[in-house]
C-alpha cells in the first residue's frame, strides 16, 4: 500500500494543539520496580568499610572487564544479609583474633557477550580466556587465562583437570557471606576434620566457588591477592573424594585438591558466616 506524507505549513500544528483540534497523546509511564535495599546493608558498608563488597564492587568488576573486551555483566541478587545488627558488631570484632572478615555480595547469574550464564568455577575462568597461536606449530592454539582486567599475572592456572568434575559446574547460591579473608589462625597443618573442628557456632566452610568468587572480586576492587601464603581447604569435593583448595601464586588463582586426611602446611580453613 502506498504511504502518503502529510506536511503542514510551519507552525501549524502547534496552533491546532492550542485551539485544542489536535492532540498529543503520550504513551503511558512503565513503572519499574525498584530495587528495595536491606538496611543491614548500609550498616555493614559502614561498619566494614573498605572490607565491604557489595553491587558497587561488582559494577567496577564488570567495567575493568570491560577495558580488556570482557562483555560481562552480573545479576545482582535481590538478597539481604543473614546477620542481625549483634551479630555484624561481633563478626566485625572477631579481627583481635585473627579473624579479620570481609562483606561479599554473590551473584548466581551472569550475561556474556549477550549470553545468560550461571555463575561457577567455569564459566569465571573462561572470562579471561585467550588462545593465540602456538609459534613453534602455526596450526596449534594455546589456552591460557591472562587476560587480566585487575593487574598483570594470569588469572587463573592453565589446568583442566576439574573441566568434568560436578563442583566446578555446581552454581553459585546468590546472597551476602562473611568469610574471612585469610585462613584462620593455626589451622594449618591440619587434617580437614581437625581444622572443621576449629570453627565456632554459626561459621562454616565456603564451597569453592564462593572462595573463587570472593578472591576474584577482593582482587578487582583493590589490586591485592587474599590467600596468596595459605589455601582456603573447602567444603567442596571431587570424583575421587578430595577436597577442593584454592589460593594465588604467581600463575593466576590455582583450584586444587588435596586428601582430606594430610595434613599439609600450606593448607587451611577459612570461616565463613
Amino acid at each position: 500500500m502506498p504511504e502518503h506524507l502529510v506536511t503542514y505549513p510551519a507552525g501549524t500544528l502547534a496552533k491546532l494543539v492550542e485551539e485544542g483540534k489536535w492532540k498529543v497523546a503520550t504513551p503511558p509511564r512503565v513503572e519499574t520496580q525498584s530495587r528495595v535495599e536491606d538496611p543491614k546493608v548500609e550498616s555493614a558498608r559502614n561498619l566494614f568499610g573498605e572490607d565491604f563488597f557489595g553491587e558497587e564492587a561488582i559494577h567496577n568488576f564488570e567495567e575493568k572487564c570491560k577495558l580488556k573486551d570482557i562483555n560481562v555483566s552480573f545479576e545482582i541478587p535481590q538478597t539481604v544479609i543473614h546477620l542481625n545488627e549483634a551479630e555484624l558488631e561481633s563478626a566485625k570484632s572477631e579481627e583481635a583474633e585473627g579473624k579479620g572478615r570481609m562483606v561479599v555480595l554473590r551473584p548466581e547469574w551472569m550475561v556474556v557477550d549477550g549470553e545468560k550464564k550461571p555463575v561457577n568455577i567455569l564459566t569465571l575462568r573462561d572470562l579471561f580466556k585467550q588462545e593465540t597461536v602456538d609459534p613453534n606449530e602455526p596450526n596449534k592454539t594455546i589456552t591460557s587465562y591472562d587476560n587480566n582486567p585487575f593487574g598483570e599475572e594470569p588469572v587463573f592456572w592453565d589446568t583442566d583437570w576439574f573441566d568434568e568434575e560436578v563442583f566446578a559446574q555446581e552454581q553459585m547460591k546468590p546472597g551476602y557471606g562473611l568469610p574471612t579473608k585469610e585462613v584462620i589462625p593455626d589451622s594449618w597443618n591440619k587434617t580437614w576434620d581437625d581444622q572443621t573442628a576449629l570453627l565456632g557456632e554459626g561459621e562454616k566452610r565456603r564451597e569453592a566457588v564462593e572462595t573463587v568468587w570472593d578472591s576474584l572480586l577482593y582482587y578487582a576492587a583493590t589490586g591485592e591477592k587474599i590467600l596468596e601464603d595459605k589455601w582456603d581447604w573447602t567444603n567442596s569435593q571431587t570424583s575421587v573424594q578430595r577436597r577442593v583448595r584454592v589460593g594465588w601464586d604467581s600463575g593466576g588463582l590455582l583450584v586444587g585438591r588435596w586428601n582430606p586426611g594430610d595434613p599439609n602446611p600450606d593448607i587451611g580453613v577459612c570461616s565463613s558466616r
